[in-house]
């Protein structure tokens, strides 16, 4: 057992004396370390020590330097600019969600027509694709003793009724074709790519005002259409706003102004067709049991109807009375058998209203000007196609960065050169200029010792000599 830990000692002593023994060359090294010994300005100039000292303090210093120069490259803050000119659509928009206020791309194609990226599709109101406003449905309402009837009766306009409502769904088709085929031809003109959210939110502009243009429009049309048959004074076949009476025992004739009621009105109170440009409107009804109308006064409705269609308008012009009814009647499948003349040819049944987004009590007028029979406007717009069409040549971002590896190794490398040379100039002087002090200190303090001990000795030749007794 004493031999093993002989043995581990003897082991043990060599290796320590090998760590000790490159301890203390690096110790020596390191005290010794003179760089200054083949300066071609200060070996010359300064001594042994005095180098070893200058050496020193220039490690030190110039570590210190490059540890700011460090500091400061760290701290920093860059900003790199990219350029890339092949990229695909995924790159480019998350390279745009990353960098939203530097990125910038250009497009190839400045100018893009509308029809390469925009779509929109229409959903219209069952009406104007229901059987109500076939030729059909039409034709069975036609009566040619139509004018022998009430002005009130629904079987003296419904031919005429129903015409104009198929006028308006077709005028509305094709208004809405006719200005998206314009819209379309229109390009699209900017240099710079839209990302994502900016085309969907270019996309929902232009469309939002193209709906609003559309309807501006077509409703200004449809005053201005309705105001030049009220001022030419233009005469319904139906005598529903003008009729005509030939006067006994002549060859002249007299014209009467139709007068409807008021509907909210008090007793005897009546609207003037001619004075309200044809705008007076009265509830319709079947009237089996009336009796002649007499010349100058308003359209009697007593005895009343046999019964009463729900929405449906009587007026002085067809085409303005249905567009102050509704379609309350056609969502009713009594109504609406109430109202076949002649069920024979054709049966119809009631619309939907589930199908419908529209109160069941709006007018006709307001659904073709507010909306010109559209249920929903779909906006189908694709960004793919747009990218394609845009065909971005290249794209270009900048960030800044702070902690840059590459930018802190090239600032430390750029300045450890000019460091070294301003300290190799500088501590050297450095040194000198306190070697200098030291010694002028030092030669002080040797003149002070060398006067005290003039004096001292001046002073001892001075002193009395004592007297010896002896």
């Amino acid at each position: 057992m004493a031999t093993d830990v002989s043995n581990e000692v003897k082991t043990c002593s060599p290796s320590k004396t090998v760590v000790s023994a490159a301890r203390s060359r690096i110790a020596r090294g390191f005290r010794e370390l003179n760089l200054f010994s083949d300066n071609p300005y200060w070996s010359s100039t300064l001594t042994h020590d005095e180098q070893i000292h200058t050496t020193r303090l220039f490690l030190i210093l110039v570590s210190i330097s490059l540890l700011a120069v460090i500091g400061y490259a760290s701290l920093s803050v860059r900003t790199y600019d990219v350029t890339l000119n092949k990229f695909s659509m995924s790159k480019f928009e998350r390279l745009e969600a990353r960098y939203p206020t530097t990125f910038k791309s250009i497009c190839t194609k400045v100018s893009i027509p509308y029809n390469k990226f925009l779509y929109l599709s229409v959903r219209f109101h069952q009406v104007c694709s229901s059987p109500f406003i076939g030729r059909k449905w039409i034709s069975s309402l036609y009566r040619s003793n139509a004018t022998s009837y009430n002005i009130l009766d629904f079987r003296t306009f419904a031919f005429s009724h129903y015409r104009s409502l198929r006028l308006l769904c077709r005028l509305a088709r094709q208004t809405i074709d006719d200005n998206y085929h314009a819209f379309n031809s229109t390009n699209l003109v900017d240099l710079l790519t839209f990302s994502r959210a900016q085309f969907n939110d270019l996309a929902g502009v232009l469309i939002s005002n193209f709906q609003k243009n559309l309807l501006a429009n077509e409703k200004r049309t449809a005053k201005v259409a309705s105001l030049m048959i009220a001022q030419n004074r233009l005469i319904s076949a139906l005598r529903t706003n003008y009729y005509t009476h030939s006067v006994p025992g002549s060859k002249s004739y007299r014209t009467f102004n139709a007068l409807y009621l008021e509907q909210n009105g008090t007793n005897g109170s009546y609207c003037d067709c001619r004075l309200r440009n044809n705008q007076c409107t009265y509830p319709a009804g079947a009237f089996y049991n009336w009796t002649a109308l007499e010349l100058g006064k308003p359209a009697k409705n007593d005895p009343p109807p046999q019964f009463q269609i729900p929405g449906l308008m009587a007026g002085c012009i067809p085409l303005d009375s249905m567009r102050q009814s509704t379609l309350e009647c056609l969502y009713n499948q009594s109504c609406v058998d109430a109202i076949s003349l002649q069920p024979k040819i054709l049966r119809s049944k009631a619309l939907n209203p589930s199908l419908s987004e529209f109160s069941l009590n709006s007018t006709i007028g307001s659904l073709f000007d507010e909306s010109l029979f559209v249920e929903t406007w779909k906006n189908e717009s694709s960004f793919e196609n747009y990218f394609a069409a845009c065909e971005p040549q290249s794209l270009s971002y900048s960030y800044k960065k702070r902690f840059h590896l590459g930018t802190i190794i090239t600032m430390s490398l750029n300045a450890f050169g000019g460091l070294v040379t301003a300290w190799e100039l500088i501590i050297p002087a450095i040194v000198l200029i306190w070697q200098r002090i030291k010694w002028k200190k030092r030669q002080n303090q040797q003149s002070t010792t060398a006067e005290n001990t003039c004096v001292e000795l001046e002073v001892t030749k001075m002193a009395p000599k004592p007297i010896n007794k002896g």
